[in-house]
């Protein structure tokens, strides 16, 4: 998934005319143009938000008209410094008398990787409707790669129609002579992309890794995405009845009967997000387990006794790798120890004096307070 982009011909396609670029810039005078632009005005409100759902995060999807040919799944990205067309859908139109200019200047994604593009087209493309309809020609940078994407609308077709994006209205408005022309957003088509596109990355993962699922492990970021995916996908059950960490699923409810119907909610949930389970890994009617390091019971969440012990088993640090050690056994628990940055604060100062280990009377005693705390710690809902 190409998240911000830069790079392309947006400047020109060599650093000599990137450079006059910034010379120009240098002696451009400000708002010398403003008097020119006799733009309606751009707004959204309430009204905007009519068959919209609420709350979400998901992208701006929008069905445009390039070369002709309706064009969906058009992600909108204010991000991108330049407009992007993908391959495939560029094979699908079939289109004659255009040909690619060729391109020595690579794209950057957000992770920094370069990719080189196959060239760039000039084509006709068209926003909006009826006579609201404006069309101009905008270039796009060709890119051979996988995605559920269409197309990207980048900074410079935006520009070009003063076009104005909210994702949270999932509309796209500019001015079409005294008036405002909308594109209305596709938000199921937007949730669907979203969920291939980790697909995509998690299946890039495997190729390079040899790993069957995405996971957190320092590999890239499809950790982080896959949990963003999840976040998204159980919105409306996390906290509520639900656990999710990136690929780890806990379904709680107080009795049987509840267990039922929020196992009921969170299949109906996958299914329509076409998720699926390893039946291997899952466990139904538990009355205890562990999740992410802590012990799941009836009573609540508490404290992984493992860990506990661990901390109470310790001698007194003697070097700094066992403060290191200490503190980050500290912060397994931080979650069922009261005001636990406090209690960590003079080891905290130990490891903040790289250069030389003291073990003080003030650590030694805030060592020994927590042993006991943790003695009887809470169990937290």
């Amino acid at each position: 998934m190409i998240h911000i982009i830069s790079g392309g011909t947006t400047d020109g396609d060599s650093i000599r005319a990137r450079k006059a670029h910034g010379r120009r810039l240098e002696n451009f005078e400000v708002n010398s143009q403003l008097s020119q632009v006799v733009d309606p005005n751009i707004s959204f409100g309430r009204e905007d938000l009519r068959d919209v759902v609420v709350p979400h995060n998901d992208p701006l999807l929008v069905t445009l008209t390039i070369a002709n040919y309706d064009v969906a799944r058009i992600f909108v990205d204010t991000g991108s410094s330049v407009n992007i067309i993908f391959k495939e859908t560029l094979d699908q139109m079939k289109l004659e008398g255009f040909e690619l200019d060729p391109i020595i200047t690579e794209l950057y994604g957000f992770t920094g990787h370069a990719l080189q593009p196959l060239g760039q087209i000039v084509l006709p493309l068209s926003l909006g409707n009826g006579e609201q309809r404006v069309t101009k020609m905008a270039c796009f940078t060709v890119v051979d790669a996988p995605s559920s994407f269409n197309g990207i609308l980048g900074r410079p077709a935006l520009s070009d129609f003063r076009a104005v994006a909210s994702t949270f209205h999932q509309k796209l408005k500019f001015p079409s002579g005294r008036e405002v022309g909308v594109v209305r957003g596709d938000q199921k088509a937007a949730q669907l992309c979203y969920v291939n596109e980790v697909k995509i990355d998690a299946k890039k993962k495997r190729g390079r890794n040899g790993f069957s699922r995405p996971g957190p492990e320092g590999v890239g970021s499809e950790g982080a995405t896959y949990q963003r995916l999840m976040d998204r996908v159980f919105a409306s059950q996390i906290s509520r009845n639900m656990k999710v960490y990136v690929d780890d699923i806990l379904v709680k409810s107080q009795d049987d009967v509840g267990l039922v119907a929020n196992l009921e909610e969170t299949f109906s949930t996958l299914r329509t997000y076409r998720v699926k389970l390893n039946p291997e890994n899952c466990v139904f009617g538990v009355r205890g387990c562990t999740f992410l390091g802590y012990m799941v019971t009836e009573r609540g969440i508490e404290a992984n006794p493992e860990k506990v012990q661990a901390i109470q088993s310790m001698s007194p640090p003697c070097n700094l790798q066992e403060v290191q050690r200490l503190a980050g056994r500290i912060a397994a628990l931080s979650r069922f120890i009261s005001r636990s940055a406090h209690r960590s604060l003079p080891f905290f100062k130990v490891l903040c004096k790289a250069k030389k280990f003291e073990w003080h009377d003030e650590c030694e005693k805030e060592f020994d307070d927590l042993k006991n705390y943790l003695a009887e710690l809470p169990c937290v809902g």
